[in-house]
């Protein structure tokens, strides 16, 4: 188990979730990343295949179809497995 999940909701803002995230990864070498597509056409899909291959194993992402930030939080939550939990911003 990883200590730290750091977890990015977004609604289409791609490049913000992926200055976020780089950002993480550049502070931290050990912690997971999420990251929770909340838009309903899927708007991170090829920013999260893209981190994908930069981050490896340390990053897990879903696509929540349910509207709002209370959905897209909740899912996230489901795929974190850091003992803590850390929320960022995509913006």
């Amino acid at each position: 188990m990883r200590r730290l999940s750091v977890i990015i909701p977004t609604f289409r803002r791609p490049e913000g979730f992926l200055r976020a995230a780089r950002s993480v990864l550049a502070q931290d070498a050990t912690c997971e990343i999420v990251g929770l597509d909340n838009a309903p056409e899927h708007s991170a899909r090829a920013a999260f295949a893209a981190f994908k291959r930069e981050a490896g194993a340390r990053f897990g992402w879903a696509h929540e179809r349910r509207a709002g930030v209370a959905n897209a939080r909740n899912a996230a939550l489901d795929l974190a497995h850091g003992a803590l939990i850390a929320w960022l911003d995509d913006d």
